[in-house]
Order: C-alpha cells, then sequence, then structure tokens
C-alpha cells in the first residue's frame, strides 16, 4: 500500500501548487525573471541623416571617380548601419544611386545640389542635401598671362610682351583666347593681336593662332600644353608676308574656374 499512498501526495501538492497559482492569477509562462526584447525599430528614434562626402562648394573633376557617402546617426550621435539611402541631383535628372557609401564618375557637368533621402523602418523619412558641387574637367577654367613675340627681319631682332587671356570649356575639350603685343621698330609701331582657336586632348593643346595685321587674317599653327590643370603654355611661329619673321609664346596661369568668358 505504500506505494499508493506515496503516490496519492505527490498528485495532491501538485494540484495544490496549480489551484494556488490559479488563486493567485499567476500564469506560467517560463520565462519567470526574463524582460522582453527591445522594439528593433527604437534606435532609429531621433535619429539624423548627413552627407558627409562630397562636402558643400568642392570641385569634383568631369569623368573621374569621386566618392559619395552619407551616415544615419542614431540619437546619440553613433552610425547605423543603413543602407536604403537614396541619392539624386538637382540638375543632373537621370543620376540617381543608392546606398550609403559607393564611387561614381557619372555626374554631368554643372553647379549641383546634391540630395538624399532615406525611409526608416519607423515611418520616419530623412532629408539632407549639399550645394555649390561643382562639376567640369580640371582644366576648365580662364587663364590669364603673358605673350611674348619676337621679330626677325634678317637685318634687325626686336620683340614685344603684352596680355594673353584663354579660356577652357567645361568639358575640357576647346579654348578659345586672345592675345596682343606692340612691336616698336625705329619710331614704327606694329599693333599685333591674336586670336586662339584650340582644342584640347588630355594636357595637350593645339589648333590656330591668327594674327590680324593691316587688316589682313594670317592664321598658324599653335602648339601646347597644359599642366596640372593650372598652367598653359603654347608657341607659333610664321612669316608676315615675306619680310618678317614672328616666334610667339604664351604663359598662363589658371586664374579661375570660370568658363563664362567666351559667352
Amino acid at each position: 500500500m505504500k506505494p499508493f499512498f506515496l503516490l496519492s501526495v505527490s498528485v495532491l501538492a501538485l494540484a495544490a501548487c496549480n489551484s494556488d497559482n490559479a488563486i493567485l492569477g499567476l500564469e506560467d509562462t517560463g520565462n519567470i525573471g526574463e524582460e522582453d526584447p527591445a522594439d528593433p525599430v527604437d534606435i532609429y528614434e531621433g535619429a539624423t541623416l548627413e552627407i558627409i562626402s562630397p562636402e558643400a562648394n568642392s570641385f569634383l573633376p568631369y569623368g573621374e571617380e569621386a566618392e559619395f557617402e552619407a551616415v544615419l546617426w542614431d540619437k546619440d550621435g553613433n552610425p547605423l548601419i543603413f543602407e536604403e539611402i537614396n541619392w539624386n541631383s538637382t540638375i543632373d535628372q537621370p543620376w540617381r544611386h543608392s546606398g550609403s557609401a559607393f564611387v561614381n564618375d557619372e555626374l554631368d557637368v554643372g553647379v549641383h545640389t546634391l540630395r538624399v533621402n532615406a525611409d526608416l523602418p519607423n515611418g520616419e523619412r530623412m532629408f539632407d542635401a549639399v550645394g555649390g558641387i561643382q562639376v567640369q574637367s580640371q582644366y576648365a577654367g580662364t587663364y590669364a598671362g603673358s605673350a611674348i613675340v619676337s621679330a626677325d627681319t634678317g637685318q634687325v631682332q626686336f620683340g614685344c610682351a603684352g596680355g594673353a587671356i584663354m579660356v577652357v570649356d567645361v568639358y575640357g575639350e576647346f579654348a578659345e583666347g586672345e592675345a596682343d603685343c606692340i612691336l616698336s621698330m625705329q619710331g614704327q609701331v606694329i599693333e599685333l593681336d591674336y586670336v586662339f582657336d584650340l582644342e584640347v586632348a588630355d594636357e595637350s593643346i593645339e589648333g590656330e593662332a591668327s594674327l590680324s595685321l593691316y587688316g589682313f587674317e594670317m592664321p598658324t599653327d599653335f602648339a601646347g600644353e597644359l599642366t596640372d590643370g593650372k598652367k598653359l603654355t603654347g608657341n607659333w611661329s610664321q612669316s608676315v608676308f615675306g619680310q618678317m619673321d614672328l616666334e610667339g609664346e604664351v604663359r598662363m596661369d589658371r586664374v579661375s574656374r570660370d568658363t563664362h568668358y567666351y559667352e
């Protein structure tokens, strides 16, 4: 009879325990002492979106790779891993990209405002923008400096120096400019006016230097180079009516990225 007695006591004890739980209104969840996990969207409360690169008013060489990066910060200033960030430009409508960081060389020339937006899991939409992003050829801009011309009549040599200006277009494909110089020989003054019409290929620049003299236009070949996108040099030579040989040279520095001088 002992085994039956022990079994009865165990059943009664278990029933009493269950009865106490029911009386006290307790629910046996099996997780007593554990807290519910935090809602994962809480990390986005108070978040901010910021474009890190490129910076406002920066220069990006046309056709060359540039870095683009935007960061989603939590309310404490810590970066969050978030890739669903959309990019666009105010002036280059086809340019659209996604991601927190990428490398790209497809922005067209112009002065851009770049914008980003992100739809967060908590339902909020974040925005940021940077302006003044200038995209054009690294060679584009206005160059200014001097023109030096030497003359040889076969009997006497003399020369002059004057001013020169040149503009390379935004795509870095063409250059236009002018220069002047006044020769003085034995009381005679000869004003030399040059107009340049040139093509640019990487750092090489060549085309035509046209001299205006006594109502005549006398073109000749021009050859030069662009160095580091900051300096422009070139030279030319020609014979004037078979009476005088001219050798010309320009030395110029880029003084501005402005390309509107001839527009």
